[in-house]
């Protein structure tokens, strides 16, 4: 029935990237003899679950306004569903002090970039 939405609650922070920029990134990480350790690789545009299945439904034309229960993830998923309902509210900080410029910084251009 193409209905949707997100999971959880959906105030968890949700990281993202595009192929592009992730590409890009060990690249960059290969090249950038100042960058040295760790390195956050998700887009400097954080959003929140809701707001990254709202951008999916608008992207794809369908509706994004049924939750899923943080429950129903559990059950489908086991273990996995508390990594997926989880909130990780990544930066890339060290890639923007490097001045790594991302392609991709708006969710909604990288989902129009991949899937229209």
């Amino acid at each position: 029935m193409f209905l949707g939405g997100y999971l959880g609650n959906g105030r968890q922070w949700f990281p993202w990237i595009h192929i592009d920029d992730i590409v890009e990134i060990y690249l960059y990480a290969i090249e950038n003899e100042t960058l040295a350790g760790a390195v956050n690789a998700a887009s400097s545009g954080i959003v929140r679950m809701k707001e990254f299945s709202k951008a999916l439904g608008e992207i794809l034309n369908r509706p994004a306004f049924f939750p899923i229960p943080k429950l129903a993830v559990k059950l489908l998923k086991g273990e996995l569903g508390n990594y997926i309902t989880d909130s990780q509210k990544v930066i890339p900080s060290k890639l923007i002090q490097n001045g790594y410029e991302f392609k991709f910084e708006y969710l909604e251009d990288a989902l129009r970039d991949l899937l229209v």
